[in-house]
């Protein structure tokens, strides 16, 4: 399952992905900057984005994500 929310700054968007299995349930944060372009790399709450997007990622979060959240202001 995923959630999302975009933060007060309508620049980040945050990811949360929630992985459920009879064992355990993995639960993994990913921060998108979208006006850098940038992402996390490790899946940890609260890191910070640290890497370029693809060009294809990128697409992928505008047709995907972005609109799932509603932007703030």
């Amino acid at each position: 399952m995923l959630t999302f929310e975009i933060d007060d700054t309508n620049e980040i968007l945050h990811v949360t992905e929630t992985i459920m299995s009879p064992n355990k349930t993995k639960i993994s944060h990913w921060y998108h900057n979208i006006k850098t372009w940038m992402v996390s790399s490790h899946g940890r709450e609260g890191d910070a984005p640290d890497r370029p997007m693809t060009k294809s990622s990128i697409e992928w979060v505008k047709k995907h994500y972005l609109p799932k959240v509603q932007p703030q202001g």
